[in-house]
């Protein structure tokens, strides 16, 4: 007797130590709902009583056609057939106007969002952070010129702000969906990594952060080059021996500066100060065209040009 007294209490006690969300079976997901998933119950749950109603709505049809066929002409079985064929299609009917009617209605009060997007209220206070990923630029992949930061920011309430952080310094503040912002790459070196990253904010306070990013930037932005000697309209001496000199700049490194004069290469220097000694001809009253070409290590290629007059 003392060993059925022992084994029984240990039974019961394993029996109430088992997860009872492994007795549900299929319908083990149930136990990890949140009050998030609120909306997806409501929706699910929406969608069962739709296929409900069609399927008792067929079912009665078909019992109704069935009578009528049975009825052998008695007047009475074929006017209960009719009603029960009746009835079926305006079961069906008001079913579905009432599943459409409550999704227009839902969206006319909720614009953007479906039953789907329903949460239970929080008692208490809000703990609870926003959740936020960039969904572009994707991690590891060439951007150039102004680039959008996209993200995806959801809340059990709402969002009210998002942060835009490039190599940890807050660059940008969104407060309205979508949340992005347009990266002006333009003042950044040719093929230079940078991580992005992103905050957002509820109404509580509450903050979630993306995972970072990293990117490479091409720079696509030409260099700035200016011809400083001659100026332009300027009246040289022919014969003589006139330096040309220019300013160059690019955020990327410049590569080297060209002239021309007439479209003549002339010289190229790699190194600023950006000169070229250039020997004017004999011929007086000739109109020349000066040219500065500056490339920069990305390979982009920026012009600048003036015109003067031998005499």
């Amino acid at each position: 007797m003392k060993i059925h007294f022992t084994i029984i209490p240990t039974a019961f006690a394993q029996t109430n130590n088992a997860n009872p969300c492994t007795s549900l079976g299929p319908f083990s997901t149930l136990c990890s709902l949140t009050s998030n998933d609120f909306g997806f119950v409501v929706s699910t749950g929406l969608n069962i009583i739709l296929i409900f109603a069609i399927i008792l709505a067929v079912i009665y049809f078909i019992y109704g056609g069935i009578r009528w066929v049975l009825s052998r002409g008695d007047k009475e079985k074929i006017e209960a057939a009719r009603n029960h064929i009746t009835a079926s299609i305006v079961g069906l009917v008001i079913s579905f106007l009432g599943f459409f009617i409550i999704n227009i209605a839902f969206g006319f009060f909720f614009p953007g969002k479906s039953i789907k997007d329903l949460s239970l209220p929080t008692l208490g206070p809000d703990k609870i952070p926003p959740i936020i990923s960039i969904a572009f630029p994707i991690s590891d992949s060439i951007v150039s010129g102004s680039t959008a930061i996209q993200t995806n920011a959801i809340d059990n309430k709402q969002v009210t702000k998002v942060e835009f952080y490039i190599d940890g310094i807050l660059k940008n503040t969104d407060t309205t969906e979508p949340f992005l912002y347009n990266w002006d790459t333009k003042s950044y070196e040719h093929n230079s990594d940078h991580k992005i990253s992103t905050k957002a904010y509820d109404s509580a306070g509450n903050v979630g952060t993306s995972e970072i990013i990293n990117v490479i930037v091409m720079d696509v932005t030409k260099p700035t080059v200016n011809i400083t000697n001659p100026v332009n309209n300027e009246k040289i001496s022919s014969g003589s021996s006139v330096t040309i000199s220019a300013s160059a700049y690019d955020v990327s490194s410049i590569a080297q500066v060209e002239f021309r004069t007439n479209g003549v290469l002339k010289c190229t220097d790699y190194d600023a100060p950006y000169i070229c000694v250039w020997q004017i001809p004999g011929a007086k009253g000739v109109v020349y065209r000066i040219e500065a070409s500056a490339s920069d290590t990305a390979g982009n290629i920026g012009k600048s040009s003036n015109s003067v007059t031998a005499r």
